[in-house]
């Protein structure tokens, strides 16, 4: 009787731990990700002209934990769940986006001086 009681605490426990830890998740992630993905995509060093991606790491960590959450049936923020359902998509063109981005600072690189003002 009373490893049945303490396994049922432990459980309860657990339970609220688990609910709590995924209850500030979610309060979190609708600005956050609304936020990050207002960002510029694209970002330009003042002084060598390179182009960077910018976008955010944590845009991807929010869908990994986002995939984590669903396969356990937790029900996600319209917001991560409209973002999550288009993940592949925003991985192909953020992969895109960066070869071209470094396909354009190879060819600054590679420009003579007199071709530089046409970039």
């Amino acid at each position: 009787k009373r490893v049945q009681a303490t396994y049922a605490q432990l459980r309860f426990e657990l339970m609220q731990f688990e609910r709590k830890v995924v209850d500030e998740w979610i309060s979190g992630t609708d600005t956050k990700l609304a936020d990050k993905l207002k960002q510029p995509l694209l970002k330009r060093d003042v002084l060598s002209k390179k182009l960077t991606v910018n976008f955010d790491s944590g845009v991807w960590s929010m869908l990994r934990e986002a995939k984590y959450f669903q396969s356990l049936d937790i029900e996600l923020p319209d917001v991560v769940r409209a973002v999550f359902s288009k993940a592949d998509l925003y991985k192909q063109h953020a992969g895109n986006l960066e070869l071209i981005v470094n396909s354009y600072n190879e060819l600054l690189i590679e420009m003579a001086e007199a071709e530089a003002p046409l970039m």
